[in-house]
């Protein structure tokens, strides 16, 4: 850890301690942004900055009892599986002290980085709270990514862990930021480019959203990636759909018979539009369907308990290992767990989505602003999806993956508590009030 990148370290977890709960959220961000996975304190398990601070974060909030305050919830208890459950069979299939350190840093980086911002986020207030201060974080690394793509160098590489020279593709620079590779990077954007339309969406042009938006458009510009792209795409498509929200069902239903459809009168499988598409934006698109494909192609070989051997997967290979390199979130759930773990992938965030679902249908029509927050986060996690399915956030992003998890449990939970709270207020006050209407009468 060089001496720059351990002061920002004490900074980031002296912020985390002393900042209001909206402060302490941004303090976890700008780590995110600022400082890459090269600084680290190696005592058995790596302590990044990033696991520094949210190793604070997590002592703030037990400290002053915010996290005994959270309340549990159905996303909660997925989430806790699908961890418990990759780790224990990762575990057990390997029996390696390699695997049993990569598990536990998996563990931690999980309910670290998940229960620690839920604690924080009590709201849909504290989200955007949170929000209106994103701008002033994301401009400054918008600007070093444009600063990167023009001098083909990475500013971030005196904290360590990144190459001096930036990765270049058709013969333009992909700026990375502090992340280890420009996808990650474009993917910060695009998750904040959705969240700020969203924001726009429902509030009308704020200075500040609309600096959030712009600075999130450049860096998924300067990372010249297609999967952040596709992801933004799929975000802004849900987003038009608002009109149309009463037929969520019916939706779901004609996108289900359409991919259906398209597999049938496909040549190739119909993941194989991932190509298609990547044809058009450019991209790995090709290499993302055919590495679906193989991976439906080898179901005996992980859906047990996963597996450790890919290297007969792909014709590329990892030089690290030589193993396969799985660009896909969900396709390294089945090599890690199998298709059990796989399924609770997709459990977990069937209950983001119930949760966005049953707390719309609480508001009903009574709340147009709040339903389009809860209609956005939808948008968001749809787009983040997307954008999953040609990366693994292997990196720092992680943070943001539960940011916007524990942001939906803000927006949906948080929401419907507070309204059922007052429901129960206004049943118990209601005698005494009509008591005191009955006797104002009688003395009149």
């Amino acid at each position: 850890m060089t001496f720059l990148g351990f002061a920002l370290t004490l900074v980031f977890c002296l912020l985390v301690m002393i900042l209001s709960r909206r402060g302490a959220v941004l303090a976890i961000i700008a780590t995110v942004c600022y400082l890459t996975q090269g600084q680290e304190l190696n005592i058995g398990l790596h302590f990044t900055s990033m696991r520094l601070v949210l190793l604070a974060a997590m002592l703030r909030v037990i400290m002053r009892g915010e996290l005994m305050q959270m309340k549990f919830n159905r996303v909660d208890g997925a989430l806790v599986i699908y961890v418990l459950y990759m780790t224990m069979v990762a575990i057990l299939r390997d029996r390696t002290s390699a695997q049993i350190s990569y598990q536990v840093g998996f563990i931690y980086n999980a309910f670290m980085s998940y229960f620690v911002i839920r604690a924080l986020l009590t709201n849909e207030e504290d989200l955007r709270g949170v929000l209106n201060g994103l701008p002033w974080l994301m401009t400054p690394l918008a600007l070093l990514m444009v600063r990167e793509v023009q001098s083909g160098s990475s500013p971030f590489a005196v904290f360590g862990g990144l190459s001096l020279e930036s990765m270049v593709r058709d013969g333009q620079v992909r700026a990375s930021g502090a992340f280890r590779t420009p996808i990650t990077a474009g993917s910060f954007g695009a998750t904040f480019a959705v969240m700020y339309c969203v924001e726009l969406f429902r509030r009308g042009l704020r200075f500040l959203d609309v600096v959030g938006l712009v600075s999130s458009l450049v860096m998924i510009l300067c990372a010249h990636s297609s999967g952040p792209l596709m992801g933004l795409a799929v975000g802004l498509g849900c987003l038009a759909l608002w009109p149309f929200r009463a037929h969520t069902r019916l939706m779901r239903r004609g996108l289900l018979f359409g991919m259906v459809g398209l597999h049938l009168v496909m040549k190739a499988p119909v993941w194989f539009l991932f190509g298609r598409i990547s044809d058009l934006i450019g991209g790995g698109g090709y290499h993302r369907a055919y590495l679906i494909d193989t991976f439906i192609r080898h179901f005996s070989d992980w859906w047990l308990v996963g597996t450790n051997d890919t290297s007969d997967w792909l014709a590329t290979k990892l030089v690290i290992d030589e193993q396969a390199d799985i660009t896909n979130r969900f396709v390294a759930d089945g090599v890690t767990g199998g298709l059990i773990a796989l399924i609770l992938s997709i459990i977990l965030l069937a209950r983001c989505f119930q949760a966005i679902g049953g707390a719309m249908r609480e508001l009903g029509e009574e709340d147009v602003p709040r339903e389009k927050l809860l209609w956005g986060m939808g948008c968001t996690l749809t787009a983040t999806i997307a954008i999953l399915f040609s990366v693994t956030y292997f990196d720092q992003m992680h943070v943001i993956w539960y940011f916007l998890l524990a942001g939906v449990c803000a927006c949906a939970f948080g929401e419907y508590h507070r309204v059922n709270d007052q429901s129960e207020e206004e049943l118990e006050e209601a005698p005494a009030v009509e008591n005191a209407r009955w006797a104002e009468v009688q003395a009149h």
